[in-house]
């Protein structure tokens, strides 16, 4: 089934290690396409996250996955509070 309108939540981080954006917006497609910003944030990245994103290329694979992992929670957390 296809709505007119929908809420989401982006997410995006970049390679400037600034941190996580997020935004909160609404589409309206009733007529043409209209949207409205609720919210939105940079959540920077402590210390820790940043010095391990910053070092991924000298990782293995097996370790990779285990970051890929860590990182998936620490989006999965940032998401849930925001807003």
């Amino acid at each position: 089934m296809l709505k007119n309108k929908y809420k989401v939540i982006g997410v995006m981080s970049g390679t400037s290690l600034d941190g996580i954006d997020l935004i909160c917006v609404t589409f309206n497609f009733e007529n043409g396409c209209v949207f409205q910003i609720h919210e939105f944030e940079t959540v920077g990245y402590d210390d820790v996250w940043e010095n391990k994103l910053k070092n991924l290329v000298h990782l293995s694979v097996d370790e990779l996955k285990v970051v890929d992992d860590s990182y998936t929670e620490y989006l999965a957390q940032t998401i849930n509070n925001f807003g």
